[in-house]
């Protein structure tokens, strides 16, 4: 599985489907407090403050981290519910049916054709008490995103592909703010990995194509950092053959490039110290370099923030508790050294992703991990 990266709370609860099991969400929010007596503002702090203070540490087991999006999503349906009621005015309401809305999609997450009209009575509900609403339009492009993230797992049909895809181009002549490039980079990686599902070599390659074709025609003034994302995930899905441009900073500050590891084997590692995939494909990556580090494999780590301030602290930190021998770079000191971002050029919107490179420096696949990076490496340096 792949976390895909939204913004903290909608990543939490938008973007991790089938992570938890179909007993995972209790009745009740156990590790939060629903407070009385207290103003529609003031639950919305404690809504911030409760999120932060109960939030897994650096690490945390899955069935931690399984246990904390559970209750936090009850949570967060609950204090909705209860704001709302309040009648509370237009910027406190929206958050609170942000919260409920967030909640919903956790439960529609788990495949409960209940929860998933849940959502949908939800989305009407807002549309109804904030008409043409900026919020209005966030969640129905934040439950696009989540209807596409569970595609592959619910019906990967070649009718319901057209159905995403029309609902993503609907979306794009609406011109809504925030999320969608977010929207359009998930749905292209989901084509990719429909290809083989729906017997159709170069679907992916084909909808980067017309999503492009549909942003210029739409010609919105905000549209061309989102055409340059899908140029840079049409870039990376065709990287297979290629050469791969991997130049950046190192958690030390120093320089580096992916061509001083010519002639080697070598794994290009997107990853997060947050990221629980991440974390868990960590052990197979370590075992991967023990065994073939001296017949001529080497790892890059590529850490990216997505906004986290903390997240080259936090790297030092990882790095240092696994004792990670190999270099990791941070795309966050990348930047700030005036160097394009790494995650940027090939529109990394989620995580882990890998690149497997061959000793001449192109690119051999993507997607490599598990046990299958080890079947790969070794055929390659045999």
């Amino acid at each position: 599985m792949k976390l895909h990266v939204l913004p903290l709370i909608v990543a939490l609860f938008c973007s991790l489907p089938l992570l938890f099991a179909e007993d995972a969400v209790p009745e009740k929010a156990t590790g939060f407090v629903i407070p009385e007596g207290k103003t529609a503002a003031e639950l919305v702090e404690h809504v911030q403050k409760q999120m932060e203070e109960n939030k897994p540490k650096l690490g945390a087991s899955d069935e931690v981290v399984t246990k904390f999006i559970a209750e936090a999503s009850v949570f967060l349906r609950d204090m909705g519910d209860k704001i709302i009621a309040m009648k509370p005015g237009e910027a406190i309401l929206q958050d609170a049916y942000m919260m409920k809305f967030q909640g919903l999609e956790h439960l529609a997450n788990e495949g409960d054709p209940q929860a998933v009209k849940n959502v949908e009575d939800f989305l009407d509900e807002i549309d109804k008490a904030l008409p043409d609403s900026q919020l209005a339009k966030l969640t129905r492009t934040l439950d696009l995103a989540r209807k596409t993230t569970v595609f592959l797992e619910k019906e990967p049909t070649n009718e319901n592909f057209k159905k995403l895809l029309t609902e993503v181009k609907t979306l794009i002549a609406q011109k809504p703010l925030d999320y969608l490039p977010h929207v359009a980079l998930i749905f292209v990686d989901v084509a990719a990995q429909a290809e083989e599902k729906l017997e159709q070599k170069g679907l992916a390659d084909k909808t980067c194509t017309e999503l492009i074709a549909d942003l210029k025609a739409v010609g919105d003034e905000s549209f061309p950092p989102i055409i340059q994302r899908i140029e840079g995930a049409q870039r990376r899905l065709n990287l297979v053959g290629q050469e791969v441009k991997i130049e950046g900073i190192t958690l030390d500050g120093e320089k580096f490039d992916v061509k001083s590891l010519r002639g080697k084997v070598v794994l290009i590692d997107f990853f997060a110290s947050w990221c629980m995939p991440c974390i868990q494909e960590l052990p197979n990556i370590q075992a991967a370099y023990e065994k073939h580090h001296d017949k001529g494999f080497e790892i890059v780590s590529i850490g990216v923030d997505f906004g986290d301030p903390n997240e080259v602290r936090n790297l030092k930190r990882l790095v240092e508790s696994k004792k990670i021998p190999w270099t990791v770079l941070s795309d966050e000191l990348t930047v700030k050294e005036k160097m394009p971002s790494i995650a940027e050029y090939y529109a990394v919107d989620a995580i882990p992703e890998m690149f497997l490179v061959d000793k001449e420096g192109k690119v051999v696949e993507l997607d490599t991990r598990g046990p299958k990076l080890l079947e790969t490496l070794e055929k390659m340096l045999k």
